[in-house]
């Protein structure tokens, strides 16, 4: 609606509700300083109770602070309105001395002095404490929870007030409901599946991630209707199952052929074994999961979440994650292109994701008794062991990506741009040979982007030491292809190749696009599982 509007009076159907969020205005929630610059930040759950606990600790030092010396400015301000004999008592230097030489009614006007100056005191401290909070922004906090819905609107096939009304909702429109300053006994009844019927809705003016926004204010009322009077079209309200990762898969697929991505991404409902988890940044993480398909799925998490703790913690080989099985649930993961690098689908936990407890325990059984199966746990061995090395373990990987493991024996430059490196010209083709243990050599174009990051890791392998590293970059600089070679092929560096197939028909039919030293071990546990091996009868313990 142009301009947002009102609706009067709807029936919504709840499709989805996501996990409640806090809207935090002013303030930094992590660090509770006054760094936000008036603008509103959104935390999660854990999110605002860690914030929470963070502010009222920066919150008492400060109040301690300004305590300590408000109670200074307070003490001479009182100390003015107080009797003479009370001057005199604090002026002298021994005022016990000076409080027995005192008479009867002195010593009674001291002590009245006494309570009505504690009194005076703790009243204009309290006030100054409490103009100085008002005046400091970092010592106020406001926090508002919310919810976001995803609702349908529906249409009874009777009358509403027909008891015996035995008809369909049906579904009209899909919308995201914003409700503001949400309570509990709200939450008791806004439930998935449930219909409930609003009173003075806002429309928002602009759409929120795709769809039609709705949101609360303060005169809105809403009231969940009784179940006997409407029954909801099965095509209207999916319940939530957990969809296995060939369904992801494809989904990721799918965005990835798309020149417009997807808006709203795609929602998915998701259990998994967890491979694998590294630390991609200072708060984010990565999460590989896998089940009975033998697909992957990388998942991004760019927020601390509690929920997370149950996972675990970052490991350089997935192979040691296999020795206890974990399974992880999730809900409302968004999924996102596939990626032909790695190999897997994509998806990003959000702030509207959240991880499935009880209501996944029956597929968590189902791949923890997969999983400790005998076949379920020689797959996931030979998952592990591919990953590791970074090799596809399906056959039929993206054509246009390929994954090779070899050694480099030399450079050469493309037949048809030959000349124009004998010309001076800076568009020649650099081609790299590896021998991958195969008939002939691998020749692929070799951007010169990538040529310092090659030399960086054979260097730090080198088996000639620091000089060979030396010698590599004057031979670079002087752009030697056959020294360049002869020192690669010194190097003895076993290099992991990420290839994409170009697109016009050049001498080479693919590009290298990613290089990285490759794992010997991994490499040797992939060859094992592939054929049922046991690797400490290839290698002796000693040298494993």
């Amino acid at each position: 609606i142009p301009g947002g509007g009102n609706i009067p009076l709807v029936d919504l159907i709840i499709c989805r509700r996501y996990p409640r969020l806090y809207v935090v205005d002013g303030i930094d929630g992590r660090t509770g300083s006054s760094e936000l610059d008036g603008r509103s930040k959104i935390l999660t759950d854990t999110q605002e109770e860690k914030a929470r606990k963070n502010f009222e600790k920066h919150r008492q030092k400060a109040i301690e602070k300004i305590h300590e010396q408000v109670r200074k400015d307070c003490e001479k301000d009182v100390d003015e309105l107080s009797p003479e004999i009370w001057k005199s008592l604090i002026r002298c230097e021994s005022p016990e001395e000076f409080y027995e030489k005192l008479s009867r009614r002195e010593r009674s006007d001291i002590d009245r002095w006494k309570e009505k100056r504690s009194t005076l005191l703790q009243d204009r401290v309290r006030k100054e404490i409490e103009a100085e909070m008002e005046c400091d922004d970092s010592l106020t906090r406001v926090s508002t929870p919310f919810i976001r819905l995803r609702v349908k609107t529906s249409k009874p096939s009777r009358p509403l007030g027909d008891t015996d009304n035995t008809g369909y909702f049906n579904a009209c429109e899909d919308a995201i409901l914003t409700i503001h300053r949400v309570s509990e006994e709200q939450l008791s009844f806004l439930t998935e599946g449930s219909v409930v019927r609003f009173q003075n809705l806002a429309v928002r003016s602009t759409k929120f991630e795709g769809s039609l926004h709705l949101s609360t204010c303060a005169k809105t009322k809403m009231e969940k209707l009784p179940s006997k009077l409407v029954r909801i079209s099965p095509a209207t309200f999916h319940q939530r199952y957990f969809v296995s990762l060939f369904r992801v898969t494809l989904l990721s697929k799918k965005l990835m052929k798309k020149l417009i991505p997807s808006f709203p991404a795609p929602e998915v409902d998701l259990a998994g074994i967890s491979l694998k988890t590294v630390r991609s940044g200072n708060d984010s993480k990565v999460f590989y999961l896998t089940d009975e398909t033998g697909l992957l799925l990388r998942v991004h998490r760019d927020e601390d979440h509690s929920e997370y703790d149950t996972l675990q913690t970052e490991s350089s080989s997935s192979r040691k994650n296999l020795e206890s099985i974990s399974t992880i649930a999730f809900k409302d993961l968004r999924v996102m292109p596939f990626d032909p690098i790695e190999n897997c689908a994509v998806a990003i936990f959000s702030q509207t994701s959240s991880v499935a407890l009880k209501s996944a325990s029956r597929r968590k059984q189902e791949l923890q008794k997969w999983a400790t199966s005998i076949s379920g746990k020689a797959i996931l061995v030979r998952i592990a062991a591919c990953f590791d090395a970074g090799i596809p373990m399906m056959e039929h990987r993206h054509m246009k990506i390929q994954v090779a493991v070899g050694y480099i024996v030399g450079f050469t430059v493309s037949t048809t741009n030959a000349s124009a490196v004998r010309g001076g010209e800076s568009h020649a083709q650099l081609q790299v040979m590896v021998d991958c243990g195969g008939e002939a050599l691998g020749v692929w174009d070799f951007p010169l982007f990538l040529l310092d990051e090659a030399l960086r890791l054979c260097s730090s392998n080198s088996r000639s030491g620091e000089g060979a590293a030396a010698s590599l970059e004057e031979e670079r600089i002087h752009l030697s292809l056959k020294h360049l070679g002869r020192l690669f092929r010194g190097s003895g560096t076993l290099l992991h190749f990420v290839l994409q197939q170009r697109k016009k028909g050049p001498q080479s039919l693919y590009e290298v696009r990613q290089l990285k030293v490759a794992d010997p071990l991994a490499l040797s546990h992939a060859y094992a599982s592939a054929h049922a091996l046991d690797l400490h009868t290839l290698i002796p313990s000693n040298r494993v």
